[in-house]
């Protein structure tokens, strides 16, 4: 549902502002979000993982991330004119300086956060993403009407910020005490540190691109790219983050039991790629026609970076599913190791894709770097079980194969009945075939006895009866 907001919100936002002024807010999210990273300092994660913890010790918690909250948000404020100058950007300096406030702001909100996640709240995790992306996009938009341009996004992710810790602590009906205790604090350190290495050099090898892009080409490309890259992310947010978000918890509560551990991987494997494979081929079959419904033609330069990116977001949909096995077991010194194998390969790859190619090379070669990335990082982490690549493999199989099928009948049936002017008799007619095909994907899942199906049908049935 939160994705679908957004999705809604960005259709409609991409009609009011232009490429340029998306670029802007792209390049001042890559540090806002880097910041906000650095002020929840892994503590987050370290809740949930934690099986007993006491009031006092969230107490101490929530003063400490408070604390850190206004120290990252002051330095991002302070490295505003650093920021402007190295893009040579004079816009960025004050867009830079008032989403600052937001790191602040959402600093409140991580240990009421976590407290939804580790009691297994999801409806309510849901409630407050609605919520708060109700409200923020529609006063974006309204923003945006009025000529707000750019302005309007930056709205749009403060009062995000705002609403989502107002709404967290009225679900979890928590308050922290006047109370701190440096002792809980150091309790933390072991789980935390290499948690902190693994996500700084994900965060950045992730935001990279929109480094690069920034500097040396301009902020219209860095909005085309941003367009196309968030278009991708959203169905692989919404499966990845909530199958995560649901796994991490209820993994931590069997840490010990490695086989348990295994089995709930590779479910989680097969369970994604039933989902994550069919949407990513039919979006990069129809990738024209998706970017000029939803965002219009100013963006149709987006279309063949999606087209490229689709293929990355089916591999990273999948390499998102270790980050519950690590964090639950504990073992973020393995997470951090593994990060620093695997992410030169997609770093070389962006710096020689841009070098060589522009925009579209960059994205071929984050594509080639995630591929070399993504198979590294499964055989590490399947050698720590006792298993092989091969393992892994057969986890998904059954639906890859199944979408090949699809991938081929949807390619064949494009060629067979082209688009050349979008039309509300065509997309019909293509909108058509694609269900049929998709009845057929689903078919071949139940015959092949498809362990990701019976996954995803659990997990409809415990969210429809809950």
């Amino acid at each position: 549902m939160k994705q679908s907001l957004i999705l809604l919100t960005s259709a409609i936002l991409a009609r009011l502002i232009t490429p340029e002024e998306f670029g802007y807010m792209g390049i001042t999210l890559t540090f806002f979000i880097w910041f906000q990273n650095l002020a929840d300092f892994g503590f987050e994660a370290s809740i949930i993982n934690k099986k007993d913890i006491r009031e006092e010790e969230l107490s101490s918690l929530f003063w400490t991330t408070a604390g850190t909250g206004f120290l990252f948000a002051f330095i991002l404020f302070l490295c505003a004119p650093l920021i402007s100058a190295f893009f040579k950007l004079p816009e960025l300096g004050n867009l830079v300086r008032v989403a600052s406030a937001g790191i602040w702001i959402g600093a409140f909100g991580i240990v009421p956060g976590a407290l939804i996640q580790k009691r297994l709240q999801f409806k309510a995790f849901f409630i407050r993403h609605s919520v708060s992306y109700i409200i923020g996009g529609t006063i974006a938009v309204i923003m945006a009407l009025k000529g707000y341009g750019v302005w309007a996004l930056v709205a749009q992710h403060l009062i995000v910020c705002f609403l989502n810790v107002l709404v967290s602590f009225s679900l979890v009906r928590w308050k922290p005490i006047l109370r701190f205790e440096s002792r809980h604090i150091s309790g933390h350190l072991k789980f935390i540190l290499p948690f902190m290495g693994h996500s700084n050099v994900h965060y950045w090898i992730r935001h990279l691109d929109n480094i690069l892009i920034g500097k040396f080409l301009n902020a219209h490309a860095l909005g085309i790219y941003n367009r196309a890259y968030n278009l991708m992310s959203f169905p692989v947010n919404q499966i990845a983050g909530t199958l995560s978000r649901v796994a991490f918890p209820s993994m931590a509560r069997y840490q010990d039991n490695r086989a348990l551990i295994w089995d709930a991987f590779t479910g989680l494997l097969a369970a994604v790629a039933s989902i994550a494979f069919p949407l990513m081929a039919i979006a990069g079959i129809y990738s024209r026609e998706i970017i000029l419904i939803l965002f219009g033609p100013q963006w149709e330069e987006a279309t063949v970076i999606f087209r490229i990116l689709c293929a990355l977001g089916a591999l990273q949909t999948l390499q998102s599913m270790a980050y519950p096995v690590y964090l639950s077991t504990g073992k973020t010194k393995t997470m951090f190791g593994i990060s620093l194998v695997t992410y030169p390969f997609m770093l070389s790859g962006l710096l020689l894709g841009l070098y060589y190619g522009g925009l579209t090379g960059l994205a071929y070669g984050y594509l080639t770097g995630g591929i070399i990335g993504f198979h590294f990082e499964l055989y590490i982490l399947s050698k720590r079980f006792g298993k092989t690549l091969a393992d892994c493999y057969a986890a998904f199989m059954k639906e890859l194969t199944a979408t090949m099928v699809l991938l081929a009948a949807l390619f064949s049936f494009r060629k067979l009945v082209p688009i050349e002017n979008i039309s509300g008799g065509i997309i019909s007619i293509h909108v058509i075939a694609g269900l049929l095909f998709t009845t057929v994907f689903i078919y071949l899942l139940k015959r092949f006895k498809s362990r990701g199906y019976e996954e995803v049908k659990k997990l409809i049935l415990l969210n429809s009866s809950g």
